[in-house]
């Protein structure tokens, strides 16, 4: 190739051959390797350039068929992995989730407009404590928490803060996901935060209250 445009396309190598002796080879990109093979004439020429094309196409229906996720970053793959891990090892909601690849897409500056902005719920939920305000008989959110745990709607889980101290926070179980959802701790993404089913919550209470009562 003497012109100057394909000049930088090969690059001169060497390999070497069965019987010790090093020869010369010359390694060439796609676009060189173009011009080079659909100049060939005859037969063997022909039987040349369909094989360019018939590998050509093979790759085409190989990068068509592969999953677009191998094609991301590995940093960003692994950080999908981790959303992914997190929201099922911590049961978390659907808009919590949203919001976290909302970030991923953000710190990676990759284009967020095919994402939405937000997940519907239709069920109005809030935290413990808006419940106990005005409840009777009066519980605190700690012994109300401990009666959840004992029955299976909530766990205890555990992590390891900065500072290496363990930090401890509750988590819905699925069994009661029938009351309430996990939201991401506004504290720290790392956590949980659990939410109670406005439509549901007097069921849980009155189940609670006549369980901590027989106790």
């Amino acid at each position: 190739l003497e012109d100057a445009e394909y000049t930088s396309k090969v690059r001169l190598s060497q390999y070497s051959a069965s019987n010790g002796k090093t020869n010369k080879m010359y390694l060439l990109d796609r676009d060189a390797f173009s011009l080079i093979v659909m100049g060939f004439t005859g037969a063997e020429a022909m039987e040349w350039k369909k094989q360019y094309v018939k590998a050509f196409n093979e790759m085409e229906k190989q990068i068509i068929s592969t999953p677009k996720t191998q094609y991301l970053e590995p940093k960003i793959q692994c950080e999908i992995a981790l959303i992914e891990g997190i929201a099922k090892g911590l049961k978390i909601d659907d808009a919590s989730k949203l919001s976290m690849y909302h970030t991923l897409a953000k710190v990676n500056n990759l284009d967020s407009s095919i994402l939405p902005h937000y997940v519907e719920n239709t069920k109005v939920h809030h935290a413990l404590t808006h419940f106990l305000k005005e409840r009777t008989p009066k519980i605190s959110a700690k012994e109300f928490n401990q009666i959840l745990v004992l029955n299976g709607y909530l766990e205890q889980k555990t992590r390891q803060s900065k500072d290496k101290s363990i930090k401890k926070f509750y988590s819905v179980t699925d069994k009661g996901n029938y009351y309430g959802i996990n939201q991401t701790s506004h504290q720290n993404k790392n956590e949980t935060q659990p939410h109670w089913y406005d439509n549901t919550f007097d069921e849980l209470f009155d189940v609670c209250v006549n369980i901590k009562m027989v106790a």
